[in-house]
């Protein structure tokens, strides 16, 4: 069903294979042919080449399941084998695949962000039993609801709703449903604040999921917008990419964001913090203009992530940082060539 999802929202899952010149293989460190007409491009490698992970594939894997989808396995194996704390692959085309990887979060500079100690009862309120999260098909509902809806600060809606329409099974629909009736009904201050005091002070994660879906009903305030960015970098997958989600829009309530209460998170997201959402998080940033003048506080030569994107070979990887760096340098940067001299400058000062 995901897969659906990304063909129709992004068209990241290409059909159509791609020729790979041979001078671009051998220019790029990070760019190999793993099989004949099959490529891998690796963001975000410090301590190994690509070569390497593909050599990794190769020995754990029998020959005839590498190609053509190693991606799964090759996440699960530089997780365990070779102790990456995160994997992010893509397979953009029939042959080629995107892996973004960091192999020490504390050693690219990465700030993550613990729940607190203290675990509530569910609030039974929220967790109605029509929509329960402890029911695993209304928590995968939900996940996959949560790629469609946005806020417009009063309510939660949907977007693309033709495509939900076509692809959604009729559990998901009838959790949609009761979903949308449930969240209205708890859009009033007092969950707004019982909401915010959730996401301080309680551990428990199906809270904190309904605080962070209650709280997006409402235009934030700037300590919102810090909390949701802590949990966007955050102990839970989930949690995190629902957060970014929400907050692509979401944050787009607020006349002026005070860039300076997030440099830290910021810059943990630039260096490959909730690496599955990468885009999506810079988009956050080239959307609501994060300013030049912090450049040199949230760029970092202590992770490889974001200069590996922005100098891929594949457009899907370079696409979003590059127009993040044209955005903040006001048009001045031209080339791609440009913005990867705009922010290695940035290290040398």
């Amino acid at each position: 069903m995901l897969a659906l999802i990304l063909v129709f929202l992004q068209g990241c899952i290409g059909s159509k294979s791609i020729t790979v010149d041979e001078k671009e293989i051998a220019n790029r460190k990070n760019l190999v042919e793993a099989n004949p007409d099959y490529y891998l491009e690796f963001i975000g490698l410090k301590n190994y080449s690509a070569q390497d992970i593909v050599d990794l594939l190769k020995a754990s894997q029998n020959e005839n399941t590498i190609i053509p989808q190693p991606l799964y396995a090759c996440s699960a194996l530089m997780e365990s084998k070779l102790g990456f704390e995160a994997t992010s692959t893509v397979h953009v085309n029939s042959n080629f695949g995107l892996i973004s990887v960091v192999e020490n979060e504390e050693e690219y500079g990465i700030i993550k962000y613990s729940f607190p100690a203290d675990t509530l009862d569910t609030i039974n309120e929220w967790n109605a039993p029509e929509v329960s999260l402890n029911d695993r098909n209304n928590y995968n509902s939900l996940g996959f609801l949560s790629q469609f809806i946005r806020s417009d600060g009063e309510k939660l809606y949907m977007k693309y709703k033709a495509i939900y329409k076509m692809v959604a099974e009729d559990h998901e629909k009838e959790f949609r449903n009761n979903f949308f009736a449930h969240i209205n009904s708890l859009n009033t201050p007092d969950n707004y604040e019982k909401a915010r005091e959730t996401l301080k002070k309680d551990g428990n994660q199906i809270n904190r999921i309904w605080a962070l879906l209650i709280l997006a009903t409402t235009k934030p305030t700037q300590e919102d917008l810090q909390v949701q960015f802590q949990e966007i970098l955050g102990p839970s997958d989930y949690n995190s990419t629902l957060a970014s989600t929400l907050m692509l829009t979401h944050i787009k309530l607020i006349d002026t964001v005070n860039w300076e209460l997030y440099k830290e998170e910021v810059k943990s997201i630039l260096s490959g913090g909730a690496l599955w959402r990468y885009d999506e998080n810079l988009k956050l940033l080239l959307e609501n203009n994060f300013p030049a003048d912090l450049a040199q506080e949230v760029f970092t030569d202590q992770s490889p992530v974001f200069l590996d994107r922005l100098n891929s070979y594949h457009k899907q990887a370079y696409e979003t940082p590059f127009k993040l760096i044209k955005m903040m340098s006001e048009n001045e940067v031209k080339t791609r060539e440009e913005a990867i001299n705009w922010v290695t400058a940035l290290y040398d000062k």
